[in-house]
């Protein structure tokens, strides 16, 4: 199982609807390969913004880290900002403390690069 890791908080409800339906794109991409795939955003951006949740990380990291220790493999979305996002950078703390191998990943379209280092 996939954990789909990409940046989310920002100061900008543009860019954070942005990057939810940049994660959403990518989600039904590896879904359409046949992978299983947890994504935090996918699942939970309607949820926070219907109910009005807290968007920042602390809120949301018991959840998210129990979902990652579950999963066989991290994928990071290379989005704008991922290597600055605080939630990024965490999980892939934690992925690298349990030993799951971490995957960058870019999207365009339906089209999907999968690295094994950041680009």
């Amino acid at each position: 199982m996939i954990y789909l890791a990409s940046p989310y908080t920002s100061v900008n409800p543009e860019e954070v609807e942005l990057r939810y339906n940049q994660a959403l794109e990518c989600f039904a991409t590896l879904c359409r390969m046949g992978e299983i795939v947890y994504s935090p955003i996918v699942h939970c951006h309607p949820a926070t913004q219907r109910y009005a949740l807290p968007q920042e990380y602390a809120y949301w990291a018991k959840l998210d880290f129990a979902f990652l220790t579950r999963c066989d493999t991290l994928y990071v979305l290379c989005l704008p900002g991922w290597s600055h996002s605080r939630g990024v950078q965490a999980e892939i703390k934690l992925a690298e403390q349990h030993c799951l191998p971490v995957r960058y990943i870019t999207i365009d379209g339906t089209n999907l690069d999968v690295d094994d280092l950041p680009a």
